[in-house]
């Protein structure tokens, strides 16, 4: 039980404070951030306890989170790593739409589908590549309407 509290712990902090202050509530009162913080941890509580239920299999269940962690993570890291022009806002899209898509591909092939990871990973360069080129416009935009070179 240790583990899984802290789990629970870290995840919802890290979806509360750098996700949801970060991004949508970012001057939140201590008592405000102390709510939202239950919330999240009661969300993701819930959510480990649907997909517990779920898969009742622990190898399965590593399984789904290897095609999870390599499907969704592993092409934009190495994209960030040797692309000059990735950006974080990049690379944060690109892990959700990849997680998304290899929930989505296990949800429909089966949870014991092990390739899976590998055929949906070509999304998130995609995503990242239109994410940046979006933002880099952008970023040129604003910066040319302010005067600077």
């Amino acid at each position: 039980m240790s583990t899984a509290s802290g789990t629970l712990l870290a995840s919802s902090t890290l979806v509360a404070n750098d996700i949801i202050k970060r991004f949508f509530y970012k001057d939140i009162t201590d008592n405000q951030y102390l709510k939202l913080s239950r919330i999240v941890t009661t969300i993701i509580g819930l959510l480990t306890i649907v997909c517990a239920l779920w898969i009742q299999d622990v190898l399965v269940a590593l399984d789904v989170a290897y095609a999870v962690l390599s499907g969704g993570i592993f092409a934009p890291v190495v994209l960030g790593l040797f692309w000059k022009k990735a950006t974080a806002r990049a690379a944060f899209y690109a892990i959700i739409t990849s997680t998304v898509v290899i929930l989505a591909g296990l949800a429909i092939e089966g949870l014991t589908s092990t390739t899976l990871g590998v055929k949906k990973r070509g999304d998130a360069p995609v995503v990242m590549r239109v994410e940046t080129k979006i933002f880099h416009e952008r970023h040129l935009l604003h910066r040319n309407q302010r005067g600077k070179p």
